[in-house]
């Protein structure tokens, strides 16, 4: 029983990698805001001065310390942001009917994704601001086409863009680099930052660390069926019938999850390739069936 290792490789990577720049981020505001405080009070307790808070010292902790990894599209200096408060707002269809929006909106930044529209009555579930929107390279076009909306009249936000190194080259050979930096002629007015390539091997990196798997790596197709070598591509077949809204398909990957549990509970093996189910979370109960041998 074949497990396909790219399905879930390939759902939500987009979104992870979009979130880990936005809590990167976040947490690069955090830390830059934490370490200036702390430095400015210990000096404080030093001299025996009481520690108060002046409008000098404030100035100096919300002083924006330059983010490495995000440049400027035609200048190319590094971005500068600071954020006390931050609100991390999703497209998931879970904000629809909420009513978050003022809460949303109370944070000092706001950061969106992709071309993720606040207008158009969405503004009470989702809010109406946006401080800084993250848009992946495939999600381009479909900002471009909501540039009304999306990039007229959002001159006081930050666009950071990220894609594949190829799309991103400063050669002349870099399609989405390119556009971005027309774009930006055309529109100077709006602040376009771009993703280095050695920031998103970071990321890479956080991902591999934090998911056991390597999200540039390319596995080989299997065959749908072993008798006909040249047929659909497996994995391609199991994402589809799981998406399938009609009865006349198998939910492959849920299947998977019901044989898994299965696996857990009684001596079940799977071969070709060799799978053993990752162990349940300590908190987790786990039914203890009996210890029959069965092989697939």
């Amino acid at each position: 029983m074949n497990f396909c290792p790219r399905v879930f490789q390939r759902h939500g990577v987009a979104v992870f990698l979009a979130i880990t720049m936005c809590t990167s981020l976040f947490l690069l505001y955090s830390v830059s805001y934490n370490t200036d405080s702390t430095a400015s009070s210990a000096s404080k307790g030093a001299s025996g001065e009481k520690a108060e808070p002046t409008k000098e010292t404030v100035d100096t902790h919300r002083t924006p310390v330059p983010l490495q990894g995000y440049s400027g599209i035609i200048d190319h200096k590094p971005l500068k942001m600071h954020c006390s408060s931050c609100a991390l707002v999703t497209s998931s269809g879970h904000l629809t009917g909420g009513r978050r929006g003022k809460e949303i909106d109370q944070a000092e930044c706001v950061i969106r994704m992709n071309d993720a529209p606040t207008a158009r009555g969405y503004g009470v579930d989702v809010g109406q601001r946006t401080s800084l929107r993250v848009i992946a390279h495939s999600s381009m076009q479909r900002v471009l086409r909501s540039r009304q909306e999306l990039l007229n009249s959002s001159q006081d936000t930050v666009f950071i863009f990220w894609g594949p190194s190829n799309y991103m080259r400063r050669d002349g050979k870099g399609l989405v680099y390119n556009n971005l930096r027309l774009m930006n002629q055309v529109l100077p007015k709006i602040k376009v930052y771009i993703i280095s390539w050695q920031k998103m091997l970071q990321f890479d990196d956080l991902f591999k660390r934090e998911t056991g798997k390597d999200r540039e790596s390319q596995h080989p197709s299997v065959p749908y069926h072993y008798y006909e070598p040249t047929g659909p591509d497996e994995c391609a077949m199991y994402i589809s019938h799981e998406r399938g809204r009609r009865g006349s398909h198998h939910r492959f990957i849920t299947e998977k999850r019901v044989f898994a549990n299965w696996a857990r509970t009684y001596n079940i093996h799977f071969y070709q390739p060799d799978w053993s189910p990752p162990p349940l979370p300590r908190n987790s109960t786990e039914t203890t069936g009996s210890s029959r041998t069965q092989k697939t």
